[in-house]
């Protein structure tokens, strides 16, 4: 059975807590037990943790769920999905992606670049201090790591995650999420790969891959499910991992 630590679970519902909003409704619409609250080293299953982050976004009306200084309106992303849809490879996808989430928010600016023949997704947190646990950073890292693995059809092996902050106490499950190297407190949030991905053709392993997508992530307002089409989890202790058999797990 995979599994989320209970970190995770309790950083998701930061965006309620500060607007007073009753967080044990929306672990019970999620199917979770609110006694998760009081005990630290208890799990969930992806699936309960899936409902709870898509709560949250629909509670809000916020995709970064309450991490960034302005909303963003649930659809965002599968409106995104459905814009590139139809780029042939993805590296148009990634520079597609990156445009309209730089041109729709200020909140999370996000680059793509090339350097030794590595492709680098970047972002920083506009106002870091919204995500005082680091919530959003590992989420966005997640969503632009699972996304692209799903789109393409394979999991895109990572050589290097970097990451603002320092080290925290739960950081053997970020090595488990983000295999390869982890690097903390560097300038900017980064998912470092073989740029020869970028000319992998989209859904060049799956027929109707960006139909699916934009169809999937629509319905579910969420971007949770997309883990569902990479395959199964890799650990039972792990968000989706991008092994050979991964996915996005609970992550958007």
């Amino acid at each position: 059975m995979a599994t989320i630590c209970n970190h995770h679970v309790l950083s998701s519902m930061h965006g309620l807590r500060e607007k007073a909003i009753p967080q044990q409704q929306a672990l019970e619409r999620a199917g979770i037990n609110p006694t998760v609250m009081d005990n630290k080293t208890q799990r969930v299953h992806t699936d309960q943790v899936a409902r709870l982050f898509k709560t949250v976004q629909e509670t809000l009306d916020d995709e970064f769920m309450g991490f960034t200084q302005n909303n963003c309106k649930v659809g965002l992303f599968a409106t995104m999905a459905e814009l590139v849809s139809h780029c042939s490879t993805l590296g148009e996808l990634l520079e597609k992606a990156v445009n309209f989430y730089n041109l729709v928010s200020n909140d999370i600016p996000m680059h793509l670049s090339q350097a030794d023949g590595n492709a680098v997704l970047s972002f920083t947190m506009n106002q870091p201090q919204l995500d005082p646990e680091h919530f959003m950073a590992e989420f966005w890292l997640v969503i632009w790591h699972r996304f692209p693995s799903w789109y393409i059809g394979e999991p895109i092996r990572l050589q290097e995650t970097h990451f603002t902050f320092k080290s925290p106490a739960h950081s053997s499950e970020l090595q488990i999420m983000f295999p390869g190297q982890l690097q903390f407190k560097r300038s900017a949030n980064r998912l470092i790969f073989d740029a020869q991905y970028l000319d992998k053709p989209s859904g060049a392993l799956r027929p109707g891959a960006g139909r699916l997508c934009a169809k999937r992530t629509c319905r579910c307002n969420d971007h949770s499910r997309i883990r569902q089409h990479i395959g199964s989890t890799d650990r039972e202790n792990n968000w989706p991992a991008p092994s050979g058999q991964a996915g996005l797990c609970a992550y958007p």
